[in-house]
């Protein structure tokens, strides 16, 4: 099992240098290596550790899916809807839970900035309307002597 993962690991390297070599950094190798022994650390981590983990990296998906989506409500409410729905609160760790609500609160952050701005259009709609309308008291003046804007 760990040379399989010491060869998938060098693999990724490999296309990691193909697809783009100026990215391929010395920062990048060591993140790499990180992650890989990781992996190795990972085979000798109980259920409950791995659960955590594997939590913890949906997690991070979902919040980078959400920031990326942070001005429909429609996503907005889907994702909160999903969080709240699929995740069993007794089956995640302390941690977990605590990125959970981190994650509702910035929902619901999100959901108010989204509404906060909705209204703050409707204002500044109605004002332009006002504004125009007390510049044109009637609009029928414009055309009152045939010809837009023609002095009688």
């Amino acid at each position: 099992m760990k040379n399989f993962i010491k060869s998938f690991i060098a693999l990724t390297l490999s296309i990691l240098f193909i697809m783009d070599p100026l990215s391929a950094k010395a920062a990048d190798i060591r993140a790499i290596e990180q992650q890989k022994e990781v992996v190795i650390d990972s085979l000798t981590m109980t259920e409950k550790q791995l659960s955590a983990i594997s939590m913890l990296n949906y997690l991070t998906v979902f919040s980078q899916e959400i920031n990326a989506s942070s001005n429909s409500k429609l996503y907005l409410d889907n994702a909160y809807s999903s969080i709240v729905n699929n995740i069993n609160p007794n089956a995640v760790d302390s941690d977990s839970k605590e990125q959970i609500d981190s994650l509702l609160n910035t929902i619901e952050a999100y959901q108010s900035i989204a509404t906060k701005r909705e209204r703050l259009q409707y204002i500044y709609q109605q004002n332009q309307a006002k504004a125009i309308q007390n510049a044109l008291p009637n609009p029928m003046s414009v055309f009152k002597c045939g010809a837009v804007y023609k002095s009688c």
